[in-house]
């Protein structure tokens, strides 16, 4: 009997925290605008493939300030500069020279876009 009320207890409490999440969530109100702004920076990003060229994340991203190298750098949004990613490239063409990026540079790795003030130097 203890066992069943128990169930029971968790069963109404249980009820009670979902219906009151969702109550919740409605009232929720969610700047139209900058949804719709941060919804196309994803896409933007996701534009951005394993396998393309440092040239075609040009095209969205620009280089950002701060310590890097030709395997290694952060870029930052052509939108605004506080949304940054980082990327890694695989070398091609003089793979010697660490200092001096190639356009035709590979992406092999991108982060998820994330929030930062400007690293400037």
């Amino acid at each position: 009997m203890k066992n069943k009320n128990n169930l029971i207890g968790l069963i109404i409490i249980s009820i009670f925290l979902i219906t009151s999440s969702l109550i919740y969530a409605e009232d929720i109100k969610y700047d139209k605008n900058l949804t719709q702004k941060i919804q196309k920076i994803i896409n933007d990003r996701n534009t951005i493939k394993l396998g393309m060229t440092r040239a075609n994340l040009l095209e969205i991203f620009t280089e950002e300030g701060g310590i890097s190298t030709r395997t290694w750098r952060r870029y930052a949004y052509r939108g605004c500069p506080y949304i940054k990613v980082d990327v890694e490239f695989k070398l091609v063409g003089n793979e010697g020279d660490k200092l001096h990026q190639s356009p035709e540079d590979i992406i092999k790795k991108i982060s998820k876009p994330f929030l930062e003030f400007s690293i400037i130097d």
